[in-house]
């Protein structure tokens, strides 16, 4: 498995999709195009799906959450937490790279958010919690779309999920506008005459 990138959603989409599912996490306390939505990227039922990061919390700090199969707290919570349960699927043209790099005039909060986003990549890159993030949304995503599934606590963890296969035909569905867009502003420019 390849080396984890940081991603930035693209907030149209994000407000495209969100209509469609209430699930989809966001940010309550920050106005609207104040907080990028920041993920990692996996590549899950041939599509790749956006898994948003989360900042520390005081109580993953106390350590009252622990890790469970849709949330992962990264470093025991120390730099926020993986949650699994709020992935969305996402094609590249939805997402940008997000960039950590700390610059000479960041502010203070910039260097420190930077930091932690450096520090959260960093962990999620370590084998092991690689390999543990991969086969839990591996999993996440078989719950579900399992519907025979009876037993309580997996019936509560579907609940916590977004719907995986509505916003998959959803996120089909902003691709092929955006590349019927995309041609019909190709037709509309004039063709050159490249003849002398």
């Amino acid at each position: 498995m390849k080396n984890l990138m940081l991603f930035e959603l693209e907030e149209n989409y994000y407000n495209f999709l969100v209509k469609y599912d209430s699930k989809i996490m966001y940010n309550k306390n920050a106005p609207i195009g104040s907080r990028p939505y920041v993920g990692i990227v996996l590549d899950i039922n041939n599509y790749k799906y956006f898994a948003p990061l989360t900042s520390p919390k005081p109580k993953q700090n106390k350590q009252k959450i622990r890790h469970s199969i849709d949330m992962i707290l990264i470093d025991n919570g120390k730099y926020g937490a993986i949650n699994l349960n709020n992935m969305i699927p996402a094609k590249l043209c939805f997402l940008k790279i997000k960039k950590y790099d700390i610059l000479a005039n960041d502010t203070l909060k910039e260097k420190q958010y930077k930091l932690l986003l450096a520090n959260q990549i960093q962990w999620c890159n370590i084998l092991n919690n690689k390999n543990l993030i991969k086969t839990n949304a591996d999993q996440i995503y078989k719950i579900k779309n399992n519907n025979r599934v009876k037993n309580k606590n997996i019936l509560k963890l579907k609940e916590r999920c977004c719907d995986f296969k509505i916003l998959e035909n959803q996120c089909d569905i902003a691709f092929n506008v955006l590349m019927e867009k995309a041609t019909n502003y190709k037709n509309t420019i004039p063709k050159m005459n490249t003849k002398n």
